[in-house]
């Protein structure tokens, strides 16, 4: 079975990753490539393609975000190319997000099911298929939270704290609302461990070093104003829209539910062990970030939902490994794969 192909813990298996992207990204090309590439969401992708620096537009993406659309236009507007590089991140953010799992011992059995449902989770949407701002910062966001999880397991140096800080602001240079992930991280620390106020401060300042670069460039252009107001913008304006919050709901409300009742199942620790619990509890603090962005950020769909992938790969592959029946879980992981596949083709008729 499906289930039982990833459901171990075989470098090898990575192939099968690389299969079921393929095979998802070929249903694009056959189903919906016209609505992704044809209108919707590649019109606004080329739209909001920026042309300079300082233009801060209206997806909330960053600086640095920007300086990649104008060193690679032509690359990132030719469609292939495009679905390519996306699926290369993707993959990548998989394997790292299923590599400190198993590094931390975070399940009782690790396996690489974490990575093919994030996978699977990805195919739901057609916004997941293009290279964007979130996908892309999601890579600074997932190296901060391996460095979370090494300071919660072990007394390390200051500069694993400094270098969070700095991850952290490096991904909300790409995508601005991933600066409120900063939140998150000082609420794991706060909890979590006996981390003293003055590495409060380092992880602080390692944010805002990135960040100080840039206001110098934008100070020596005499543009101050345009730095903060872009920050501003970027993290605080709120975009509520029902029928993309439709469209989210269509798309991965079922994994969500079954996420949901994984966490709470869970809550009571039976079977866990301390740090374990720890690391269920950080990934209940990341489900809550990201539906938070989900609301305040609706507008931009991918934005809102690649967060919310995080803990639910880590919920659901809970959920699966505790079940008791084998055939029930296999039941449960095709019903998965197979909600994705009917919500990529249904979910973008809503709007």
């Amino acid at each position: 079975m499906l289930r039982n192909y990833f459901n171990q813990n075989d470098p090898f298996k990575a192939m099968g990753l690389v299969l079921l992207l393929l095979f998802s990204r070929s249903l694009l090309g056959f189903v919906v490539w016209d609505e992704v590439f044809g209108q919707g969401v590649w019109i606004e992708q080329m739209q909001n393609a920026p042309q300079n620096i300082t233009e801060w537009y209206q997806g909330h993406s960053g600086p640095v975000y920007q300086l990649l659309w104008l060193a690679f236009p032509k690359l990132l507007l030719n469609p292939v190319v495009n679905v390519i590089l996306s699926s290369l991140l993707l993959l990548f953010l998989a394997l790292r997000l299923n590599a400190f799992l198993i590094k931390w011992a975070a399940f009782e059995h690790s396996s690489y099911l974490p990575a093919a449902l994030m996978i699977i989770f990805s195919i739901s949407l057609p916004e997941l298929y293009v290279v964007s701002a979130p996908l892309v910062g999601a890579i600074f966001l997932l190296l901060a939270l391996q460095l979370v999880f090494s300071h919660l397991r072990q007394n390390v140096p200051d500069e694993n704290i400094l270098s969070t800080g700095f991850l952290t602001g490096l991904a909300g240079m790409i995508f601005l609302p991933y600066l409120w992930f900063l939140l998150v991280l000082l609420i794991a620390y706060a909890l979590f461990s006996s981390t003293g106020s003055r590495r409060y401060l380092l992880m602080l300042w390692g944010m805002c070093m990135p960040w100080l670069v840039l206001g110098l460039f934008f100070g020596y252009r005499g543009e101050m104003s345009i730095f903060w107001e872009g920050i501003a913008v970027g993290m605080l304006r709120f975009e509520l829209h029902p029928s993309e919050l439709l469209k989210i709901t269509v798309a991965l409300g079922f994994p969500f539910l079954m996420a949901l009742y994984a966490a709470f199942q869970s809550l009571s620790g039976m079977g866990m062990n301390n740090f374990q619990m720890t690391i269920r509890a950080v990934f209940l603090w990341i489900g809550l970030f990201a539906l938070v962005l989900t609301f305040w950020f609706s507008g931009n769909v991918l934005g809102s939902v690649f967060m919310l992938t995080l803990p639910m790969s880590y919920f659901v592959n809970q959920a699966l490994q505790k079940s008791r029946k084998k055939r029930y879980a296999d039941g449960l992981f095709y019903l998965l794969l197979m909600a994705s596949f009917l919500a990529l083709i249904f979910a973008h008729r809503l709007t």
